[in-house]
């Protein structure tokens, strides 16, 4: 567990942040492979899913961490200015490549990756896989992120109907993730962050078992990150936590 204030600085004068971050290994896995990464200084948060139908996704995720640990170190005395999202993606993805070459003797590694950094108030979002970013305001929730799977490809080739049901491995099959190939496609997007939203990074071991509806009354219940992440967390348990749980929850004030 990570519980911090996120002190006024020189990139974000008019908001404070509090955050707090948890991963579980859930009811039914017997190895966590999730990772989560929360930079309080920098304002800089991501959650790492590792993919479990490939050998080593802990590892995957960890070397995402990793990458970032080393990135931030490198960049803590500059002004976080001409940051180049798809440069960096392309550089952990490459890492993870690199990873699994090594440890998973040829066979390949992947991992999720929802990423965030607040600068003058406003996220800037860096993401690939099914990992999602929720934004809450006035009391509604909106995911920020596409889940790159083959039900949201097959929608929008409109393949399938939208109000058709597709069957259970199309929501979980990626279309795209880090460490398969050097060539990736993330999504990159902006969000203006204002004073009272509430923001969840977050694993599909949250977003799967639980509702929208249901992470949206947690997150707008009078709580602290900490008391809020907790709760989406038991909330997970009790619907039987199939997968690792991990989330991230962002208070702006």
């Amino acid at each position: 567990m990570i519980d911090f204030n996120i002190p006024t600085t020189h990139f974000q004068p008019f908001m404070n942040f509090t955050a707090a971050g948890v991963t579980h290994v859930g009811m039914v896995r017997k190895k966590n492979e999730d990772s989560f990464f929360c930079d309080m200084e920098n304002c800089i948060y991501a959650v790492a899913d590792g993919l479990g139908g490939l050998p080593f996704g802990d590892l995957a995720s960890k070397a995402v961490v990793q990458y970032l640990e080393l990135w931030t170190n490198a960049r803590k005395n500059d002004d976080w200015e001409g940051i180049h999202w798809p440069t960096l993606m392309k550089e952990v993805n490459h890492q993870v490549i690199q990873t699994g070459q090594i440890s998973a003797h040829g066979l390949g590694i992947g991992t999720t990756l929802s990423m965030g950094m607040i600068r003058n108030n406003n996220l800037e979002v860096s993401h690939i896989g099914d990992s999602r970013i929720y934004l809450v305001r006035s009391g509604k929730i909106e995911q920020i992120t596409t889940d790159h799977t083959l039900e949201t490809f097959a929608r929008q080739q409109k393949q399938i109907p939208d109000n058709q049901e597709v069957p259970e491995h199309y929501k979980h099959t990626l279309t795209q993730c880090l460490g398969q190939r050097e060539l990736i496609k993330p999504d990159f997007t902006e969000h203006r962050i204002l004073s009272g939203d509430r923001l969840l990074f977050c694993s599909d071991g949250i977003s799967g078992p639980v509702s929208e509806e249901e992470i949206l009354r947690i997150l707008t219940a009078r709580n602290t990150p900490e008391a809020t992440v907790e709760q989406l967390v038991q909330k997970t348990l009790d619907n039987g936590a199939p997968d690792n749980v991990t989330g991230i929850v962002l208070f702006a004030e």
